[in-house]
């Protein structure tokens, strides 16, 4: 009887424990934010041996992912993981970030232009040329990847140049092959395409949330007089211990939010830290 009664409580915890995560309304579930999280540092081990067996940094933060595909595109050299989580029972898309040198990375993103995003109904909208080529370059990795799991909720993420994937992802997903993401959850996202391209996301990608965190540069790029906004909603952190947040007014470029700050590089150590993961750690260690 004894041994029948733990059981049952052990059952009971694990429900209470996992329930927050699941994205069962338009709110923003912190809960779910905080536990993809993970995934946003496990795709820069993509390729990587500790990434394959599931013991990197950050894989160990969420065990038991399974089906894990690494995807990666030569030619711009981007990078993902997808793979089946048994606790949210979902698929999971998620692309690195830049693990080159940050500065160089900004100037690319200045230099490189605006190019037409082709979608019915996307008039006349425009997207960052480089984010849109790396896309392109993985999209048919991740298609085939995730046809090979297990039916079931789609949640998309990733941490700076890997959330501006995770965005061109969201949309293909939606418009193309009328896939819903459960969620997508963005850290450090820089803006992807033009007015007319926030709006037409909006319409059609029903949950997305982007945290800021501070002063992070990387979400004021590149900038709005460029020609460029930012897709909605804002999730912002004044601190690193993500205590304190607001849901900002859902426009994109809420003025109390990250926008109330100018982007300047010398904060770009808020860049590497998110919803208490720590991105430097988790890069430098994948082996």
């Amino acid at each position: 009887m004894a041994g029948w009664v733990a059981m049952v409580l052990a059952v009971m915890a694990w429900s209470s424990a996992a329930a927050p995560l699941q994205q069962t309304s338009t709110g923003y579930n912190e809960a779910l934010a905080q536990y993809l999280v993970n995934y946003d540092g496990a795709a820069y081990c993509s390729g990587n041996k500790d990434l394959a067996s599931w013991t990197c940094y950050a894989c160990k933060k969420v065990p038991g992912f399974q089906n894990i595909s690494s995807v990666h595109d030569p030619k711009t050299d981007g990078r993902g993981i997808v793979g089946w989580d048994p606790n949210l029972k979902a698929r999971i898309v998620s692309f690195m970030g830049t693990d080159g040198n940050i500065k160089t990375w900004i100037d690319d993103i200045l230099a490189v232009k605006q190019k037409p995003y082709q979608a019915d109904g996307c008039s006349n909208c425009s997207v960052h040329a480089g984010f849109d080529a790396t896309w392109k370059g993985l999209k048919p990795q991740v298609l085939t990847a995730l046809d090979t799991l297990p039916p079931g909720p789609v949640y998309v993420t990733g941490h700076s140049l890997g959330a501006a994937l995770a965005t061109l992802c969201a949309i293909d997903l939606a418009t193309e092959f009328k896939v819903q993401p459960a969620a997508v959850m963005t850290v450090g996202q820089p803006r992807v395409g033009d007015t007319n391209f926030a709006a037409f996301y909006h319409s059609k990608v029903h949950s997305h949330w982007r945290a800021t965190h501070h002063r992070d540069p990387i979400p004021h790029l590149p900038y709005q007089w460029m020609g460029y906004e930012h897709v909605s909603t804002e999730v912002y952190y004044p601190s690193d211990k993500g205590a304190e947040r607001t849901v900002c007014n859902g426009s994109g470029e809420d003025p109390k939010c990250a926008d109330q700050f100018d982007g300047n590089l010398i904060f770009i150590t808020d860049h590497w830290e998110y919803l208490n993961f720590s991105f430097a750690q988790g890069v430098i260690r994948c082996i």
